[in-house]
This record gives structure tokens, sequence and C-alpha cells, in this order.
């Protein structure tokens, strides 16, 4: 994979696109710049390949101490969670680092799990929804569109008034 100037392309490189499309009534690009991070490109596709993370000058700055890679959180949240196999916070965490490493089977394994905990309070039911959002998104990664279809008619169903699933599934209402 190689940039337009032919320097090779690497999964995490900051990278500047300037898209060609649109185009002014004269045929010359007006498309605004994008800064932002490589990932997800694929080795021997040049077009087409790969996303891009954009960044922005309001971006959070972390202190790296406190960072851990998503294979790292699922090991130390796993120690926590076995300690405290009710603590839906560590559940969650676990849950939603399979989903950023696209371990899709895991994630939808530990998000019905995290479901599960959550009672039928307004604010577990508001959980329960962002959680069946989230494994419905799970099963859109496995290609399972049914499965990804019921989650959704879940998390609708489960999602209370004034939260924010509500104003997703329902924007016009109040």
């Amino acid at each position: 994979m190689h940039y337009k100037n032919g320097r090779e392309a690497r999964n995490g490189d900051k990278v500047v696109i300037v898209p060609e499309w649109p185009k002014d009534s004269e045929g010359n690009s007006i498309g605004l710049p994008v800064v932002g991070i490589l990932y997800d490109a694929v080795a021997g596709n040049d077009y087409c390949n790969g996303r891009i993370a954009v960044t922005s000058t309001v971006d959070p700055c972390p202190n790296l101490k406190e960072c851990l890679r998503p294979e790292d959180a699922i090991r130390v949240s796993k120690v926590g969670f076995d300690r405290n196999p009710k603590d839906e916070l560590l559940c969650r965490e676990i849950a939603f680092a399979y989903l950023s490493l696209q371990d899709f089977k895991k994630a939808t394994g530990q998000f019905q799990s995290c479901i599960v905990l959550c009672d039928d309070s307004n604010e577990k039911r508001a959980e329960k929804s962002e959680l069946a959002m989230n494994l419905s998104s799970a099963y859109a990664g496995m290609g399972d569109a049914q499965s990804r279809d019921a989650w959704k008619m879940k998390a609708r169903d489960w999602a209370p008034k004034g939260s924010p699933a509500y104003k997703f599934f329902y924007p016009d209402k109040q």
C-alpha cells in the first residue's frame, strides 16, 4: 500500500487527505483537507482502503499512564470482574474492548452478560438500551442482520423517555 507520492502507507500513520470531490463548475477540487490517523488499511490495495480517524485540536489529551490497549484492558478488567461478577461497569468495559478488537463473538456474549446484570429501573433500562445498541453493532460486524435488527428493536423498547437512546429512536418526540 502506498500514498500518492509513492511512500509506503502504514496503519497508524498521521495523514492528510485532500479529497478530489466535490468539484466546482470549472472542474477544480473544492474538497476540504482532513487530518487523521490511518487504520484498518489492508496490504495489496491502494484504493478505497482503510479508514481515517479524524483528529482535531479539541481531542482529549490523555495521560498515557492511564491508557491501555484493548487486549490489556480485557485482561485487567477480567481480574476485577472475576472478583465482583455483578460489576456492570467492568462487564461493559470488557464488552467494549472486544468490540474495538472486532472480536464480535466474544463481544456479543459479553454484552448479553452485561444486559442480564441490569434491572428494570429507568436508569438501568437506559443502560440496557445502550448495551443492546452496541450488541446490535457486534451482530452487524458478524453479518447477522436478523440478530442485529432484533437487538436494535430491544434497544428501542428499553429506552426510557428522555434518555439518549430514546432521543435517537424518537428524534421528533420530547
